[in-house]
């Protein structure tokens, strides 16, 4: 069989709708899971921490955490079992296969820097989203949107804010803001916003223990 037949068949059976990723990014895969006599949709969301192989025989691994354990997933790129594949967040990284993901905790082990991406009036796209404060630990969602409310929506904002102006907006949160510490904010956020993931999840496990609102 000439390589020119065999580019036709191996072309035929490349996927129509070509998903465009690469490692670092946040995706979530769509398989097709049979069941009896009916075919359902099935969804597994993590972060691509390594491509292998090419043409056909191409595959993709994906991580995620769920209920604290790492749990990895190899998927043939171009299967038929593999329905669509979504970009959710494009990230950025300077190594081929992200196996040190291995070994973080908590939401650290997920945690890939975003992708810059300029917007058409010069804007990038991650100053024109704002940042999940609730990353921080001791910020849960009520805290992060009286943050945001008070103009604070990136880790460096937060580093950039003295603990008493952070004491300030809980306080004009009520009673149940009032009675949290921001003093650890700062230097997580500070550690978020240098992209040092791994001192952050170190600190955040040392802070863990109080309930977060």
């Amino acid at each position: 069989m000439n390589q020119a037949l065999l580019d036709k068949i191996h072309s035929e059976q490349f996927r129509k709708n070509s998903a465009k990723f690469g490692v670092g990014d946040t995706v979530k895969v769509h398989t097709k899971v049979v069941e009896g006599d009916k075919e359902r949709i099935q969804v597994f969301a993590g972060v691509v921490i390594g491509k292998r192989g090419r043409g056909l025989n191409e595959t993709f691994t994906v991580r995620r955490i769920s209920y604290g354990e790492g749990v990895e997933r190899i998927f043939p790129l171009h299967s038929p079992r593999v329905d669509k594949i979504v970009v959710e967040r494009a990230g950025t990284v300077r190594r081929a296969k992200l196996t040190y993901l291995r070994h973080r905790l908590g939401k650290a082990a997920t945690l890939v820097k975003e992708k810059t991406l300029k917007s058409p009036a010069g804007q990038t796209a991650a100053a024109a989203r704002q940042e999940d404060l609730t990353e921080i630990e001791g910020v849960g969602p009520k805290i992060a949107a009286a943050l945001n409310a008070a103009g604070l929506h990136t880790f460096a904002a937060v580093a950039a804010t003295p603990v008493e102006r952070l004491k300030e907006i809980l306080a004009a949160g009520g009673e149940h803001l009032k009675q949290w510490d921001p003093t650890t904010w700062p230097e997580q956020a500070a550690l978020a916003a240098k992209g040092d993931w791994d001192a952050f999840a170190k600190l955040k496990e040392e802070l863990k223990g109080g309930r977060r609102v």
